[in-house]
């Protein structure tokens, strides 16, 4: 057995310090990219061309545009051998990431055998996309830096017909996400531009916060500086150590 003293350490003081994973979803402009742009020095990997929604904010992420999805594994690594370079990292969306790792396989897999319609995804095609996600995702939540996954909103009905809103990825890949993730926010918005943060799970809506005491329901404003992800880490942070309802 190697020595793992060199791997020991103190539990950090400050709870931010560990560098939570974040899950944000919501409906399609309600605000997330604007949202997450606010997160500490950082990284906004922009893989659906949604950058332009924050040319409004007075804070001014760099972005890194993604052209070619296999573009992800060589920026992981670029991460992970440059620690010091971002405090955070933004994935904007792995629902889109989910969409280009499905169409790839079956491209690839059409390639392989003419006979195959190239518009029709099997379940096999769903089983390789939904390893290669939890590959991904699993690799970037290891960094140390903060990571916020942004996600498009889905609604599932039960057999009871109740709807319920989660974020919009394969169930495979939620599980994990939900397995390892620290927090996960619904980001919504009213007709006059309010927007709300869901921060507890309710019968129709997926969420958890699992440090601090935070309400479950954040009213954030209709004002571009409001709708800041910084306020959130502020409120974790001052609350770290009180009881959760």
């Amino acid at each position: 057995m190697s020595d793992i003293s060199d791997k020991i350490i103190d539990l950090e003081e400050n709870i931010l310090d560990m560098k939570p994973t974040f899950v944000i979803y919501g409906a399609e402009g309600v605000g997330k990219t604007t949202f997450a742009s606010f997160a500490p020095n950082a990284l906004i990997i922009d893989v659906e061309g949604g950058r332009s929604s924050i040319k409004k904010t007075p804070n001014q992420p760099k972005i890194l545009p993604v052209d070619d999805i296999e573009e992800l594994g060589e920026i992981y690594l670029h991460l992970k051998a440059n620690p010091d370079e971002f405090d955070s990292v933004v994935i904007d969306t792995i629902t889109e990431v989910e969409k280009q790792f499905l169409m790839e396989i079956v491209d690839r897999r059409s390639a392989e055998d003419p006979t195959k319609d190239p518009s029709l995804v099997t379940q096999n095609d769903f089983g390789r996309g939904s390893t290669r996600m939890r590959k991904m995702v699993r690799k970037f939540r290891s960094l140390d830096m903060f990571v916020f996954l942004l996600a498009h909103e889905r609604e599932d009905k039960n057999e009871r017909g109740i709807v319920r809103k989660a974020p919009a990825v394969m169930p495979s890949v939620m599980k994990d996400i939900n397995a390892f993730s620290d927090f996960i926010f619904c980001l919504e918005a009213d007709s006059s531009g309010n927007r709300k943060l869901i921060t507890s799970p309710a019968k129709t809506i997926r969420a958890k916060h699992r440090i601090g005491n935070l309400p479950g329901v954040i009213e954030l404003g209709d004002t571009v500086e409001a709708c800041s992800v910084q306020r959130i880490l502020d409120m974790i942070e001052e609350t770290k150590y009180q009881k959760e309802e």
